[in-house]
């Protein structure tokens, strides 16, 4: 699209406050007609240049980044549980096979010698896919 057909579609007004969103300084609001633009840079102005809300904005930016940063730990932790159960499983599952196989046994006697359930077995064995 050409300019001047965004010129036909839209106010001054609006592509002038587009042209602000994009880039807010000075020169762009000086730039414009619009009292409202104008106003609205006084007041962005304005609280940049406040301490206060400054103090406010970097208190705010500080528990954003705590809370992310605790929740990037707790989502490790359940990683690392998770993972653990995992292996867990895997284990289990190769040790029964592995005692089937070399003792020549069915899986009800290789459970028992491993002190395990035929339902903790196949439920390791489903929780992995084999």
């Amino acid at each position: 699209m050409s300019k001047m057909s965004i010129s036909l579609l839209f106010s001054q007004e609006f592509l002038d406050f587009m042209e602000y969103i994009t880039e807010s300084t000075d020169a762009v609001a000086e730039r414009t007609s619009s009292s409202r633009i104008k106003l609205i840079h006084n007041n962005v102005r304005k609280i940049k240049a406040s301490e206060k809300m400054g103090v406010k904005y970097m208190q705010l930016w500080e528990e954003k980044e705590l809370i992310r940063a605790e929740g990037k730990a707790e989502g490790k932790k359940e990683g690392v549980k998770e993972g653990v159960k995992e292996g867990k499983a895997e284990m289990l599952v190769r040790n029964v096979e592995a005692v089937m196989e070399n003792f020549g046994i069915d899986q009800q006697k290789a459970c028992e010698g491993l002190g395990i359930t035929v339902v903790e077995y196949q439920s390791a064995k489903r929780s992995k896919g084999n």
